[in-house]
């Protein structure tokens, strides 16, 4: 009966184990192809992430390359080259990604082709532009190679996602198909380990059921035992825990902060443990040094002591802020051979709780100690983890004030430079209208006397160096004017008030008129009349939106220049600083000049930024930036938009 048995036994072990082999091999298969598909995938998205790379780089290249025609700027020339560079790596990768397809790599030999084309057109066209100017139908020339290469792109793209829909079917199919698998060989395994174990098992009943029944009996008695033991030390500590919470919540009723606190908490514990040291101490950690503790109050003896610190590493104090173990109530020192507290103190018996702050960082620790061996440890724990929160909540109020106190010390000193910055401001200001000014109104005036006075005398060279002379110093005269202008929009402060636009805008025509006269200029404003404005800023603002238009106006071509008003809600706003709660007035300046790049939108209102020669369009350089500081100084905001030859248009937001 036993052979028949074990022969049973034997085959369904064997059963079991040729059946999971084979569906281990299965599955490993299903896995295998899993993992090509996915890999397949994956190669797909590489190639359209480096193809888009690579257009994102020839356009940043083309970007570059109108840059430098337009402003012969160095800078744009070595973004232009180093976009070149990073083109030819990704031209290399595509080129190596699609080695195994002989489609993709006829067409990536096509795209190096166009590419080189466009490159060299790019190229040749910084050499003509070093001489001559580029015309348009050149640049148009430039536009048709682009959008031959883009088609291109497009193909391969298109190819790509060909590839990508037929390897995703593929892996939705293994990935349906390989978990079910995956799950049936499970449930095998567990069947043939469930039955396994249920043969030998009613074995093990029959030879060993009076051995079974003796250990279990003696198991139970055991854990009866431990059990009951347990419960008279949980009821004994538990007492024990609210008597000393009563007595704790009692005697610090009265709140006690930092040194009081910490001095009147040890004393207590030492009161009531009786044992030799009791500690408070704060973690203190430094770069590439070892951490240390300086305590805040120790009790040696009864007696409170001076304060002292010692170091972290290689004692009972690391393993608990480490959150180890918090008890070494016997031969400290034998565990801790190398801590040089524990050798000074004698001491034996430990018993330490982590102090830790509002971000679960240990801040501190408290600690008792003793130089014989600790008799009740859990007990002692049970105490320290009571007093613990308490002194947590001081620690990290201390911590606290201190960072507020170097914060407002960093505060005060940077007040005081702002006060320094402030009266260098106010001495540039006085420099800039009266030291700098005079001097160039003598030349000025010198210079027309000599001119009105003594021209005939004057040779033609004479008469234009004096002339020019004449104009660098009107334009001096204008860079500091508006210099002045500026850095009085930073320590000027005057109220808003709402204002009719249409009375305000008529004053500003009055003062432009020759200039609008002189190009024709049509202005019209529109929408609602009122806005709440800073009236001396906001007709500079306004003055320099139309001087500006008209400065960079079409030639032969009349300009026009609308200005529309609107009421809309703060969430309308595109900014992210705007407040959704107010409602802003939306003006908007749009004008048919000579516009500018959408790439210039940010640059147009920095300080000394010109898109234009001096030449074609004269000025300082300094009207935009006054415009927008005008902005700031209405807590506003503002943003350009152009496209060349079909204009300009600036949004401005205000709150009502």
């Amino acid at each position: 009966m036993n052979k028949i048995r074990h022969f049973r036994i034997k085959l369904i072990f064997i059963f079991g184990t040729v059946l999971i082999l084979s569906l281990s091999v299965f599955s490993y298969i299903r896995i295998n192809n899993l993992m090509k598909v996915s890999a397949l995938v994956n190669h797909t998205n590489v190639v359209k992430l480096d193809l888009e790379t690579m257009f994102s780089e020839l356009k940043d290249a083309e970007s570059a390359h109108r840059g430098y025609l337009l402003t012969y700027n160095k800078d744009f020339l070595d973004q232009f080259n180093h976009a070149l560079i990073n083109v030819e790596l990704q031209l290399n990768r595509l080129d190596f990604d699609t080695r195994e397809n002989y489609s993709q790599q006829r067409n990536i030999e096509l795209l190096k082709l166009f590419t080189y084309k466009r490159i060299k057109y790019m190229q040749s066209l910084l050499v003509i532009a070093e001489t001559t100017k580029i015309s348009t139908e050149k640049l148009l020339k430039g536009r048709v190679l682009m959008n031959t290469l883009r088609k291109q792109v497009t193909k391969i793209m298109n190819e790509e996602d060909f590839l990508l829909r037929v390897n995703t079917k593929s892996l939705t199919k293994e990935s349906l198909l390989t978990p079910l698998f995956t799950i049936f060989l499970i449930i095998c395994s567990i069947l043939v380990l469930t039955v396994s174990y249920y043969g030998i098992n009613r074995e093990l009943k029959v030879s060993n059921v009076l051995k079974s029944d003796l250990e279990s009996s003696k198991k139970d008695l055991l854990e009866a035992n431990t059990s009951l033991q347990k419960s008279n030390q949980e009821i004994a500590l538990s007492l024990y825990n609210k008597r000393f919470l009563a007595e704790f919540s009692e005697k610090f009723s009265n709140y006690k902060v930092q040194n009081e606190f910490f001095n009147s908490l040890v004393q207590y514990i030492a009161d009531i443990t009786h044992l030799d040291y009791v500690l408070v101490g704060k973690l203190e950690h430094f770069p590439q040094q070892d951490s240390v503790v300086h305590t805040m109050s120790v009790a040696a003896f009864g007696k409170l002591i001076d304060n002292f610190t010692y170091a972290l590493p290689d004692g009972p104090c690391e393993q608990v802020t480490m959150g180890a173990i918090y008890s070494y109530p016997t031969n400290c020192q034998i565990s801790f051979p190398k801590n040089q507290t524990l050798k000074d103190l004698n001491v034996a018996g430990y018993v330490g709780y982590p102090l830790i702050d509002s971000e679960a960082k240990a801040i501190g620790i408290i600690a008792v100690m003793h130089k014989k061996n600790i008799e009740d440890p859990e007990t002692l724990s049970s105490v320290l983890k009571i007093v613990a929160k308490r002194t947590e909540m001081e620690l990290e109020r201390i911590k606290n004030e201190e960072i507020l106190e170097k914060k407002n010390i960093s505060l005060e000193e940077k007040n005081e430079t702002l006060a320094k910055m402030n009266k260098e401001l106010e001495s540039f200001t006085y420099i800039s209208s009266h030291d700098l000014q005079e001097p160039l109104r003598k030349i000025q005036t010198f210079i027309t006397r000599i001119i009105d006075i003594d021209a005939d005398k004057l040779s033609d060279n004479g008469k234009n160096y004096l002339i020019r002379t004449q104009e660098s110093a009107n334009k001096m005269q204008n860079l500091i004017r508006d210099l002045l202008a500026y850095s009085r929009l930073n320590i000027e402060i005057f109220p808003k008030e709402n204002t009719d636009l249409n009375l305000l805008l008529g004053e500003i025509l009055d003062d432009l008129d020759e200039d609008i006269k002189d190009k024709k200029a049509i202005i019209k404003l529109n929408g609602h009349d009122e806005a709440k404005i800073i009236v001396t800023q906001f007709r500079q603002l306004l003055t320099n939106l139309i001087s500006n238009s008209m400065k960079f106006s079409k030639p032969e071509t009349p300009i026009i220049i609308t200005i529309e008003n609107e009421i809309i809600e703060g969430k309308e706003v595109p900014f992210e600083n705007k407040d959704p709660d107010l409602n802003y007035n939306k003006i908007t300046v749009t004008d048919n000049g000579i516009g500018f790049e959408s790439e210039y939108k940010n640059r147009i209102f920095e300080v000394f930024q010109r898109l234009h020669v001096t030449k074609e369009y004269p000025g300082t350089g300094i009207g935009l930036a006054i415009v927008k500081k005008i902005v700031e100084n209405h807590q506003g905001f503002i943003a350009a938009e152009g496209q060349i030859n079909r204009g300009a248009t600036f949004t401005i937001y205000l709150p009502t």
